[in-house]
Formats: structure tokens, sequence, C-alpha cells
């Protein structure tokens, strides 16, 4: 009998039981027993023990290889046939859908087995994963012509199939067919081969076949592709000049970082991008080449353009910021009189008295703007000590707002409030809001402004609360919103609230119900309700088809030690979608936590393999590595993010800013810097922006700063001053990068430059305590600069307690004063303060850290409790 006609007979056998699978009982036999009734002289005894073993589906896979591997003939035999439909993805939780369209192929006729085979298609990977099974045994040159035009539009999956099923050869085939041209997508097949052969260990020997090729345009991709996945950017920069695409040459040089080069084509590259994105990147080329006198020229040209073509000022604007250049860019931007887009930038930048007469120039030409600018000024009203008036003006400014109802001014006056350290009246105004918010508008992140956990699932509970005490005022409904996500809901009540939550259900439609239920589960995870949301998950493992949700569910019983819960999770999570890398490592990590640690191992060394050269299906993988704290697996996907996927992808760039990040915690300056400005260099496209407008200089002046960082540690001063200066000149109101940078060049022994950059950046904020005598903010922001760079502790004390005085529940400025009392050896007096910041703010993990650390100074025979 052939392994088809083998695979049907047990399919068509387990057809009838697809749709309700017998449960498990704990009177049921063990694997054990089961396993061994296979061999059982009872025949009737023997087909038993298969269903209910194939009922079982993918928890009792481990034992059915053993005994695939192990038993008697007649074990081997049934364990394998078992495991087969297992490999087809015919399990019982496996959609009837696609059992039907196999038992259509099995018994239809030549168009209906067409039509079987076009529809187990548009059934994802899970359809594919039959097909391919399918597939391998068909003969009918009919047939497998509609099989040809089906899995040729899919190369990539079905390379990520085989790939699951150690079939290396097929890959290497169909990958190769690919690239040759033989079928659809040869240029995306590129960065799968590339990292087919880098995985398997096969690049090297690719390497020499190629390197004695003459480069033509024609294999000139192909070589770009493998000289990259090797890390050879030489040879890659000469196969990417045969190819008339400029992308992929500028991809090699900017890697390479050939500023020089890339500033050169850039500039003869009239026509390539908008003028306001070829300005940009043209004056970050020469700024990073070194080359000032072009770059301001250039940054003379982004301001022109601004006023040939006014509808391009913000572009202009942005990549003035981008490139460093602040006072240009505000200067574009009021000159334009884009007040709004400046109320971003003038408060960072300490310059309150511009910020301050916003509202009234907008009056006048950005009437639509005035109240959300109104808004934003608050911030600078507070800062300057102008309390009263801050006040005033979020209650007018709310009032004004409550007969607009505009979201976005909604937002920032919750913003202004919080700046005010009022955290009620910022609830107030989400309540308002939310009250008010129609059903097209992102109200998910006003949730996530007032810190309220996941936006999205903080917007469900809002409905699901809002439907329940209809009659409730909107701030009573955001309070119980507010502790059900910090977990203070106990007892009967928390009873209550998930028979509710269950309740609900109904009243959703099918397409949202599954949404809230995961809403609900991860809720009561988060907020330490495990029991709750144990029971949640359960439910959601039982009944959801979706991967992802059942990855969380893995996540969660991992959260717990419930290792084997957690590889079941994450084995259907795969099964629902095979090849799915994630998903496939983290059931091989969780079968290494429960004792199957090769079983384990294999699978996460396969799954490593599956995403090739797919920028999100990596991405994913290393974001699943770091959530569980897989440090050294995290590591090397990164690296395999960078030599595998595509330049300028968001992944990629995204693969860049973490490896920017572990460079600076590992204090190597330098490099992180270099990788900053690699991966920001997408911003300067005028399709790519921050969230938050302000990035826009707070990314440039982190990116001097860490260079200066770097400077100084390598010895070169002179630079690294002029690195420091830039930053601060972008970002004035950033004391701590002066306290870093002060610090390091003490630390190096430049003693006299610290000096002369300490008091230079001082006299500013020394200023602003003159300019606005009332200002807490100003006179913290001086004595925080103060004490962190260890100078002046007498007159930081000064300023510290004036800080307090002025604003005596502000943590921010009692924090100051007891660092300020704890360097001068007073640590009693610091715990005093700490403590009030405790009691302010119980929430804020720092205020107890620092609470700690000022208490283990205090000598045994003085602490007191």
């Amino acid at each position: 009998m052939s392994r088809i006609v083998v695979l049907l007979s047990i399919t068509s056998l387990l057809l009838c039981v697809c749709a309700s699978a017998p449960s498990t009982s704990p009177s049921e036999a063990d694997a054990a027993t089961l396993i061994r009734q296979l061999n059982d002289p009872d025949p009737q005894l023997r087909e038993q023990a298969t269903k209910t073993l194939w009922s079982r589906g993918r928890s009792i896979e481990p034992e059915l290889r053993i005994a695939a591997q192990n038993g008697p003939p007649e074990v081997v035999r049934r364990a394998k046939s078992i495991l087969r439909d297992f490999a087809f993805g015919l399990y019982p939780d496996t959609p009837k859908d696609i059992f039907n369209l196999v038992a259509q192929y099995r018994d239809g006729d030549l168009g209906q087995k067409q039509t079987a085979i076009w529809m187990l298609n548009s059934h994802g990977m899970s359809g594919l994963r039959v097909l391919l099974r399918l597939h391998e045994q068909e003969r009918s040159p009919e047939l497998k012509t509609v099989y040809d035009q089906v899995l040729d539009s899919r190369r990539h999956d079905v390379a990520t199939l085989l790939l699951a099923d150690g079939d290396l050869p097929a890959v290497r085939r169909i990958l190769e067919d690919a690239i040759n041209g033989q079928v659809p997508g040869a240029r995306i097949a590129l960065q799968d081969y590339a990292a087919f052969l880098s995985l398997t260990g096969k690049l090297p020997a690719k390497l020499d076949e190629v390197k004695n090729e003459a480069l033509t345009p024609r294999n000139a991709p192909l070589h770009v592709a493998l000289a990259r996945a090797a890390g050879d950017l030489p040879s890659a920069r000469a196969a990417a000049e045969k190819l008339p695409d400029p992308e992929s040459l500028d991809a090699v040089l900017t890697d390479q970082g050939n500023w020089p080069e890339l500033a050169r084509r850039m500039d003869l590259s009239i026509e390539r991008l908008e003028p306001s994105e070829r300005l940009g990147y043209l004056c970050a080329y020469y700024r990073l080449a070194g080359d000032e006198p072009n770059m301001h020229k250039t940054a003379q040209k982004l301001v022109d353009l601004a006023d040939r073509t006014p509808q391009d000022h913000g572009f202009c604007a942005e990549n003035l910021f981008l490139n460093g250049l602040p006072d240009e860019a505000e200067s574009v931007l009021l000159s334009h009189h884009d007040y709004l887009a400046a109320s971003n930038y003038l408060g960072s930048r300490l310059d309150f008295k511009k910020a301050l007469e916003l509202p009234e120039l907008a009056q006048k030409d950005q009437p639509d703007k005035v109240l959300e600018i109104k808004a934003k000024t608050i911030e600078s009203l507070h800062f300057t000590g102008q309390i009263d008036q801050a006040r005033q003006l979020l209650a007018d400014t709310a009032a004004e707002n409550q007969f607009r109802n505009d979201l976005f001014t909604w937002t920032s006056l919750i913003e202004a409030a919080q700046q005010l350290g009022d955290r009620g009246l910022a609830d107030e105004y989400a309540s308002a809001a939310l009250a008010r918010a129609q059903q097209h508008e992102p109200i998910a992140a006003l949730f996530e402004k007032i810190e309220l956990g996941d936006g999205q699932d903080a917007a469900l509970w809002w409905q699901f609360l809002r439907r329940q005490g209809k009659s409730e005022p909107p701030a009573q409904t955001l309070r119980r919103l507010r502790e059900i996500f910090e977990g203070s809901v106990k007892g009967e009540s928390l009873t209550r609230l998930a028979r509710s939550a269950e309740d609900f259900v109904i009243e959703l439609s099918p397409v949202d119900q599954e949404g809230w239920r995961h809403a609900v589960a991860r809720t009561f995870a988060q907020s330490g309700q495990t029991e709750l949301a144990g029971q949640w998950y359960a439910d959601l493992v039982k009944n959801s088809s979706n991967p992802q949700i059942l990855i969380d569910a893995g996540d969660f019983a991992a959260s717990q030690s419930n290792w084997r819960a957690a590889a079941d999770d994450y084995a259907t999570a795969y099964d629902r979608d095979p090849g799915n890398a994630t998903a496939l490592y983290l059931r091989g990590w969780a079968m290494t936590q429960s004792g199957h640690a090769d079983e384990g191992r294999r699978l996460m060394e396969n799954a490593d393999r599956l995403p090739l050269g797919s920028e999100s299906a990596r991405h994913d993988l290393y974001e699943a590595m770091k959530r569980h704290k897989l440090a050294a697996d995290a590591q090397r996907e990164l690296k395999l993010i960078l030599a595998l996927t595509a330049p300028k992808s968001w992944e990629r760039n995204e693969a860049l800013r973490d490896s920017a990040e572990q460079a600076a915690a590992k204090a190597d300056y330098l490099t992180a810097a270099g990788l900053w400005e690699r991966a920001f260099l997408a911003n300067l496209s005028n399709s790519v922006s921050f969230v938050e407008p302000w990035a826009n200089i707070v990314v440039p002046a982190l990116v001097h700063k860490t260079r200066a960082l770097g400077l100084i540690q390598s010895g070169q001063i002179e630079p690294a001053i002029a690195e420091a200066r830039l930053t601060l000149h972008e970002v004035p109101a950033d004391a701590d990068a002066l306290i870093e940078l002060v610090n390091a060049l003490d630390k190096s022994g430049h003693k006299a430059d610290a000096e002369k950059l300490y008091h230079e950046q001082i006299a500013i904020y020394r200023q602003l305590t003159t300019d606005y005598p009332k200002s807490g903010p100003a006179h913290n922001q001086l004595a925080w600069a103060q004490v962190m760079c260890h100078r002046e502790l007498d007159e930081a004390l000064k300023n510290a307690k004036r800080a307090v005085e002025l604003e005596p529940t502000s943590t921010a400025s009692l924090d100051t004063l007891a660092e300020v009392y704890f360097a001068q050896g007073d640590a009693k007096t610091a715990v005093a303060q700490m403590k009030r910041c405790v009691e302010l703010e119980p929430h804020v993990p720092r205020h107890r850290q620092q609470l700690a650390r000022f208490k283990a100074a205090i000598p045994l025979t003085q602490t007191s409790n």
C-alpha cells in the first residue's frame, strides 16, 4: 500500500470524528497503556486505541515518536500513521473544512480535485501543508500542473514548510529555481536563498563557486545578496555597482559608512526623491562626512525650498531638526505660521518667551489650532512658575473644548494636568473625552496616556463597563477601570466582575468575542489575578484559531512555570500557522524546561531557520527571545536580522536601534552613535516620522551626546566638546545629558574641560531662575545639575529647598532635595524626603529604590522605623 493510501485511509476513518473529538477524562487510559494497546491481539481494542491517541492530538506526539522508533512492528506502523496525519496538520482541532477538502480530493473527479487544491491554498499555511503532502504523492500530469501554479506563487511559504520537515535539498532546489528566474518573485527569493545558505553553513562554498564569475547585471543581485549575508561589504559594493537600481549601492555604502560617496551620488541624483527628502539626505551625508560648509549650504536650500513650496515646509523643518539644526528648523515653522508644530519644540529648548507667545500668534494665523496650542502652552507656564495662570488656562481650555470636543486637545490637556502633578484632573479630562468619543476615534492612545496598560484592552473594558453601568458618570467608570487594571478588585467583587465579563460575550459579534476574551485574560494576568487569567486562557485555547493568542496563552502558562501546558499551547499555535518560527521556537524552549531538552533544542534550532530572509518573522522571533529573557539567542537573532534582511526595512532599522542601545549599555559609545545614525536615516523620508514630534530634536541630541562620550573615552577631547555643545544646544533642558558629559570628562582626567562645559550650561539654568524666580522646575533643574555633577552643593541645597518651597508636592523636587542631603552626608534627612515621595506616588518604583539606597547608608545604630 502506498503512503498516500495509508494516509487517506486513516483520514477517512477519522473524518467522522473530526468535528467533535472525544475529550480525555482522568479515568481514561494513559498514553503508555494506549500505545501498548496498539499491539493488542484484539483488533477492536487496537482500533479504539488508535482513535483515542489521535484524538489527543499534539500532546501525544513525544510518546508516539518514541513508539514509532522503538516499538513492535504493529505499534510502529500505527504510531507512524498517526504521526503522518499530524504531519499533514490533521489534528482533532483542525478546521473541518480542511478535512472535507481532503475527502473531496480523495473521492472527487478531476475538476473536484482541482477545486480542492485551490481551496486548500486559500486556507493559509495549514492548507498549504496539506497540499505539499498531497503533491508528494500525486502522479497525474493535469493535477501536477495545477500544483505548480499554486505552489510557484508561494515559494517562501513552501520553503518554510519544507525546512520545518528538514528537507534541505528540496528547499535549495525551490530557492535556486526562483533566483534563476523560473518563477515569479525571484528578487524576493534572493534574500531567502542567501539566508538559507548562511543558516545551513553552505554560504562559504557558494561564495567560492561564484567569486570567479564575471559580474554582470544579471548575476549581480545574487552576488550582492550573498556578500551581504557573509558580511563582505567590499564584494557587495562591487556587485551593486553593476546594478541599474541605485538603492542597492546606497544600502551597501550606508553599511560601510561611506558618507562622502553617498553625498556625491545624492548630489547628482536630482530626480530620485522628493526635493525635501533629497535635500534632507544630502544634508545628512555631508554632516556625517564632516563637510560642514556643504552641510550648511544644503540646509539653506531646505529653508529656501520651504519658501518656494510652502506645502512642504513641515518636511523641510523636520529634516533640519534631524540634522541637528534646530534654530533653522524653528525659523521655518514660525515663518510659515505653523505654531502648533513649533509648540512641540520650544519648551524643550528653554525658549519660553516664544512658547508663551504662540497662542496669540495662532489666533491670527492658525485659528483652528489655537485650542491645542493653548493646551501645549500650559507646560511652559508651569515651568516659568506661573502656576495660577497655568491652572486657569487649563480650566479655560478644557471648558472651551467641552464644546469643540477635539480628542487631540483632550490629550494635550491630559498631558498638561500630569505635568502639574494632578492625576485626578488628568483622569477627569480623560473621562470627558471618552464620554463623547466617536466610534472611529483612537481612544486606545488616550488610555495609554493615562497609564492604563494596553490601550486596546482598556478600550474594550471601557466598552464593557459603560454597557454595564449606563447611568453612572464616566469619571466613576474610569475609576472602576483603573481599579481593574491595578488589580485592586478582590474577593466577591472580582467573582462578579468575571461573571459579568463572561455574560458580556454573548452581546458581541463572533469576531469581537475572541478579542474580548483575550483582553480579559491578559488584563487579569497583568493585574496579578492569575487564577482567573488561567481560566480565561484555557477557554481561549479550546476555541481560538488565532496563533498570536495561542502564543500569548503559552506565555502565560510559561509565566506560571506550567511548561507542559506552555509547550502544548505553542504547538497548537504552530499547527494553526505552520511555519510560524516563533511558535516552534517557544515550543522547543518550553520543552527544554520540562525535561525534554534534546527534542526542545532541536525544535529551537529548526525554528531559527524557518524565517529565512523574512524581516517580519525574524523580528517576531527576536521579540519572543527578548520577552523571555533569552539573551544569548536574542543577540544571535539580532545579528541575523542585520545580515539577512532587506536594507531600509523597518525591522532592520529596529535591529539597528536595539544594537545601538546594547552598545551604549556596554559603554561602546562610538559604535552606538554610528548605529543610531544609520537607524534613523529613514526618518528623513517624507513617509516616516516619529510618533512624538519632539523626538526630532531629542534623537539627534542623543546621538551627539553618545558620540561625545565615545570621543572622551578615546581621548579626543576637542571634538568631544564640540559634540557635547551640539547636544546641549539642541535640547538645553536635558540636564541629565550635561551630567553624563561632565562626569565623563571628570573621570577621564579633563577637569578643566569639565568645569568649562559645566559653567557654560549652568549659567543658562541659573539665568532661568533669575528670569523666573517663582519657577520650581527651574530651581530644581539647576539643583539637580549641581548635585549630580558634584559641584556647588551649598547652592544646590538652596535651590532644591526653593524648588520644594514653590512646589511642595513635586516628587521631582523632593527627590532632588533628598539627593543633595545625601551628597552632603545627611542620609537621615534624605530618607525623610524620599518617604514623602513614596507617600505621594506609591506606584513609582524609583522612589522605593532611592529610599532603600539612602537607608542603606545610615549606620545601624541610627536606623529608625
